[in-house]
Parts: structure tokens; sequence; C-alpha cells
């Protein structure tokens, strides 16, 4: 595009350090010259626009020829899908007419026009359904590449017009001139003046505006090498080594939690915290049909005391508490209900989890012998724990 603006104000140059004829035989004569160019060069235009429309029409022809061709294999890809399933229905096996077999005289038969020796290679039915199918998308690829090529050739030949229709033009005004009054002038010397003036004001907003492409596509290059390095930082398989080891030590808490809650549907050792969901599974299936409800709750418990105790050994976005009501009340035996309350004990450290039962004071305190707690009680003449305040 520099070369072009640059060869254009060259050309203007040019022509404006001409001088416009004086005699009228001097104008005469440059008029003639003139003419006599744009004949010969609108000669040439002639012969590329002849060649150009022949072109043009053979791959208009190519065109309709390769959608002809796509039109047959894709009926011929239907036939053979068709007789695809018509072979794999069960119910038409050992029909002679699949076993290339007449059913009048028992004699076998070929499918094929010619006699073929055992040792010819011919296609399954499968590859040569695969072979139609990639006959088709080549031949969708050269349509592809002839439309692309007619519509370039037609666009090329409707400019081809108008510089025809331009020399024309020229040629026709520069008779003209030939018998008109010389002391003017010569329009043909104006016009082209006029013409490069505006050519070169094309391509300096072309420069421009390609100027303006380039920025953009240097701000989008940027962000690109910039997403691929990020890209090439993260962990292979979307985990990074702290992932990993935080995803293991919550599977051996929780497999932990089981066995002391007293987990008995299976062995709590096949257990495993899914890569996918992060919930517990067993061999990539959901729990729900291989445990009872009561085991299904102690996976529960196992779970949420892991995430709480694991939160400060790799810094999770756990909120640091975790409420319980009425844990007893959902299918737990004492022995399973006494290993939760110590083992939320233990996860306590540094947070805070609450209990809200209606267990008896003596039960609770038997559970958590030795272990650390605060215990609040509330007398049923109380009412509900949480009510409304009352205004002072």
């Amino acid at each position: 595009m520099t070369t072009a603006l640059e060869g254009s104000r060259t050309e203007l140059k040019q022509h404006n350090l001409e001088k416009q004829p004086t005699s009228d035989q001097a104008n005469s004569k440059y008029q003639r010259n003139r003419i006599r160019e744009l004949n010969s060069e609108l000669e040439i235009k002639d012969n590329k626009y002849e060649a150009l429309s022949d072109e043009l029409s053979f791959i208009q022809n190519q065109v309709e020829a390769t959608q002809i061709r796509i039109e047959n294999l894709i009926d011929d890809k239907r036939k053979y899908e068709d007789l695809k399933k018509v072979k794999g229905f069960q119910t038409l096996n050992n029909i002679p007419i699949l076993n290339n077999e007449c059913p009048t005289c028992g004699r076998e038969y070929s499918d094929h026009s010619v006699e073929l020796e055992c040792s010819d290679d011919l296609m399954s039915l499968e590859e040569s359904l695969d072979f139609i199918k990639n006959q088709i998308n080549t031949f969708k690829s050269v349509l592809h590449s002839y439309t692309t090529q007619l519509e370039i050739k037609t666009l090329e030949l409707k400019n081809l017009e108008k510089e025809i229709d331009r020399y024309a033009e020229d040629i026709s005004r520069l008779k003209q001139e030939e018998y008109s009054d010389n002391d003017v002038p010569s329009e043909e010397y104006l016009r082209e003046k006029i013409r490069l003036e505006n050519l070169i004001k094309d391509y300096d907003e072309a420069v421009v505006k390609i100027a303006d492409f380039r920025n953009e596509l240097d701000k989008l290059h940027t962000q690109y090498i910039e997403l691929i390095r990020l890209r090439r930082g993260f962990p292979e398989h979307g985990f990074s080594l702290n992932d990993k080891e935080k995803l293991n030590a919550l599977e051996t808490q929780v497999v932990n939690y089981l066995s002391e809650f007293g987990f008995s549907s299976f062995d709590p050792e096949l257990l495993k915290i899914s890569r996918d969901s992060y919930l517990p599974t067993r061999e990539g299936f959901d729990l729900g049909f291989d445990t009872s409800a009561s085991d299904g709750i102690r996976v529960i418990w196992s779970y949420l005391i892991s995430l709480f105790s694991l939160r400060e050994a790799f810094k999770t976005n756990h909120p640091g508490i975790l409420i319980f009501d009425e844990p007893r009340q959902q299918e737990a035996n004492k022995l399973s209900f006494s290993g939760l309350l110590r083992g939320a004990s233990k996860a306590s450290g540094t947070g805070q989890i609450i209990f809200a039962t209606s267990e008896e004071e003596d039960v609770l305190k038997e559970a958590l012998d030795d272990c650390k707690y605060t215990l609040l009680s509330f007398s049923p003449a109380e009412g509900k724990i949480l009510r409304k305040l009352k205004p002072s």
C-alpha cells in the first residue's frame, strides 16, 4: 500500500510538470498520441476480458458438476446407511438374499458386474461407507475452492468492465477535443490530475486504516501471548500438586471418620473423592444406592467435618463454622452419635461446631468425656432457642 501511494504521488508530480500544449498543432498531436495509447490499452483490456469470461464460464461449469457429484455421493451414502441398518436387524439373519444366495435355485451370485478373483481386495460395507463420507468432505472442499474462485473472478470481471468503459469514454472525449476550442486547458489533462489526486487520497485513508488495524492486532497479539503464558502455568489435567494433596487428605479424613462413626455398608477404604464433583463416590458412582439411610447420614457427617478440619491445613475458603441440628434424629445409634461428638470436638480447634440436640445432659457429658466443649442448657419452659428479641 505504501509503495502504491508513493508511486501515485510520483506519477502526479510528473503529470504536473508536463506542459500544456500551446499551439493547435501541438495539441492535436498530443491528443492523437493519447488516443493511440488508449486504443492500445483498450485492445489489451478487451482481450483480457474475453479470456476472463472464458475462465469464469469454465469455473461455473466446474461448480455445477461438483454440486451434482456431491448430491450423488450423498444419495449413495444414504443407501449404504440403509443397507447397514438392514444388515443390523437380527430378524433378517440367515436370509438368502443377505447371503448372496438365490432364493429360487440356491446358487450363489456376486454383487459385482464383473467376476472377481478370491484374491481381490474388496471393501467391506463399513469401509465403503467411510470412503463415501471422505469423498463427500473432499468434494465439499473442492466446491468451496471453486466458489471462492468464482466470486474473485466475477469481481475482477466487473472491475475490468469499468476500466473498459472508462477507456472508451476517454477516447470519445479526446476525439471531441480534437475539434474543439484549443484555448481552454485539456479536459483529459485535468481529469487525469483529478483522478491521481483522488487515488492518493484513497491511499492515504487506507494507510491510516491499516495502521489502526495493525495497532489493534498488536494489542490482540500481546493479549494472546499473555494468555498462552498463563495457560502454560496451568496444572496438567486441571489439578495442581496442592490440589491433589488437598483431595487426598480429604479422602483420608472422610475414610477415618466413617470408621470412627461405625459405617458398615461396605469397606470405607473403597470410598473415593470424585475429581469432577469433589463428592464421595464408590467406583465412580454416587453412594445413594450402595448405603443404608443411617450410613448415608454418616457419610454426610464425615464429609462435613473433614471439610471443616482441612480448612486450616490447606487455607480453604471454609467459613470456620459448622452447625448440626438434631443429628440423633437422623436414624443414628448412640455409638455413632458419640463418635460424631468426639470427632467434632477434635476438629473444632480454631473454628466453631454447634450442636442443637434434645439429648440428655448426662448422655452428652459421657460421650464427651475428656473432650473440650461448651455445654449450654435451655429449659423447655423457655420455648425455642431461636426466637424474636423482645423490644427493650
